[in-house]
């Protein structure tokens, strides 16, 4: 693979990159060893799920790519081979069918002589006019689920199968606390709005509802987060906590690191957009990409990209910006960092196709590429991408075979000593360990990819000769 340069106008910009990166060496990347596939046998076994009708629709997989969920023409869904009741018809969007994080539940929307009803493990719900947008949601437990509903001009939330009390508006989605014991939304009755936790109404607060902002729970923490509007300025409040009045606060822009202790959102000024950093201020942009807020794994980092008000490309790593003048934009939530912060890298957009930039570096443009992938000891980083002729691999630079297309973003093992991913070549697919082909099947299913159980054992969802089966492999050293 080809790398583009930076110009040579930007010198002193590469060697603010290198204090911003580190880069891994050519001889680190050959320690690697095990990526040629050299020396690694593998055994296979194959379970059945189920077999595959001929008048299958929509197919999604659980997060252990261990279960399957369907639709038939015959207005049934199928889950793990076992046809639940049939319905009028199913929302297989907003979200669609959903698996619990634990992947041992199931629940989507149905409908039925005009009303719809939630169907959870088997069991439906009360018959309702709707169920919103974002409904149903799982706690991160997989214990509990709850949805919001409308009946006769009224909202309600159905926490548990219990139903909560009726108002005239419940704005966005229903959110619980990281540790799966608070659920809340906010709702109004007549002029009021609340936030509604566990059923009891908090205090009323100035500028509360009206127009429809964001709402997210912190991952580690208990609290929520969310934008109310007063005035002609939007406020986040945070635990409580508002922010200074801004004139906007981008939508969906909200994010929290990973251990919960921090906090980040687009706001606008008059004119310009900043992005606010655990209440720190960035300098003004003309323009920042605010579903691209990146923090790395050990939330010490956080990155974005923006273009300044020469329309020039930026990406600014804890508030330091890099310059690239040969890029136009980004791949929305592309940014990623390796595990100890000191890496980075996202998908740039160019008049001729979409480069990854990596440390800095910005790559040969292609039709699509993935999400890169750094290795769990930051050394290694991977993608998938496809130019317009094939799809392949590239790790640390170096390109794989081609094939008509690879799946999803590959994974590597938890020790890092391997990695794999989905291909397919004409009607055969394959899983790909460490540069060799394994696991024959016909096809991948829905969005399941795979899965690692230890270091040296992982497995995959496929379909072969229109069964659906589980695919599982253990790496052997010789």
């Amino acid at each position: 693979m080809t790398f583009l340069n930076l110009r040579s106008e930007s010198f002193m910009i590469v060697i603010f990159v290198a204090l911003l990166f580190t880069p891994v060496r050519s001889d680190e990347t050959a320690a690697i060893g095990n990526m040629a596939g050299d020396g690694v046998l593998l055994t296979e076994k194959t379970t059945k799920i189920g077999d595959m009708p001929s008048d299958i629709h929509q197919m999604y997989t659980s997060p252990d790519a261990r279960r399957i969920v369907y639709r038939t023409t015959h207005r049934v869904i199928v889950v793990d081979g076992k046809a639940n009741k049939s319905f009028d018809g199913f929302d297989f969007k907003n979200p669609g069918p959903i698996f619990s994080p634990d992947s041992k539940r199931v629940a989507y929307k149905a409908r039925r002589k005009g009303k719809w009803h939630v169907v959870c493990d088997g069991n439906e719900s009360e018959p309702y006019n709707a169920i919103e947008i974002y409904s149903p949601v799982f706690s991160p437990d997989s214990k509990r689920m709850a949805f919001i509903a409308s009946r006769g001009g009224k909202m309600l939330a159905v926490v548990d199968g219990i139903e909560g009390k009726e108002y005239d508006k419940i704005l966005g989605s229903i959110v619980f606390s990281h540790d799966s014991e608070d659920v809340a939304y906010i709702a109004r009755q007549g002029a009021v709005w609340h936030m509604v936790i566990n059923g009891t109404e908090g205090p009323a607060r100035e500028g509360m509802g009206g127009e429809y902002g964001t709402f997210v729970a912190n991952p580690c923490r208990k609290g929520f987060a969310y934008t109310i509007k007063r005035g002609a300025n939007w406020i986040l409040v945070n635990d409580d906590r508002e922010s200074k009045p801004y004139a906007s606060i981008a939508e969906n822009s909200i994010r929290f690191s990973p251990d919960g202790k921090r906090i980040a959102y687009v706001a606008g000024p008059e004119k310009a957009l900043v992005v606010v950093v655990d209440d720190d201020e960035s300098k003004e942009y003309m323009y920042v990409f605010g579903g691209g807020l990146g923090f790395s794994p050990n939330s010490e980092r956080i990155g974005y990209c923006c273009l300044d008000k020469t329309r020039t490309f930026n990406f600014v790593v804890d508030g330091k910006p890099v310059i690239f003048k040969n890029l136009q934009g980004m791949d929305m939530n592309s940014i990623s960092f390796s595990p100890d912060g000191n890496r980075a890298a996202f998908i740039g957009m160019t008049k001729d196709g979409w480069p990854p930039v990596i440390d800095g570096v910005v790559g040969e443009p292609y039709k699509c590429p993935g999400r890169a992938v750094f290795s769990p000891d930051s050394k290694h980083v991977a993608y998938c991408c496809e130019d317009v002729r094939a799809s392949f691999l590239i790790l640390d630079g170096v390109k794989g075979k081609e094939y008509d297309s690879t799946g999803n973003v590959p994974v590597f093992s938890p020790d890092g000593k391997h990695l794999v991913y989905q291909a397919r070549e004409g009607d055969t697919c394959w899983v790909i360990v460490d540069g060799k082909e394994h696991g024959k099947c016909d096809f991948f299913p829905g969005s399941g990819g795979v899965v690692f159980d230890t270091p040296t054992s992982f497995h995959t969802i496929a379909v072969s000769k229109r069964e659906f089966v589980v695919l599982e492999f253990e790496i052997q050293q010789p």
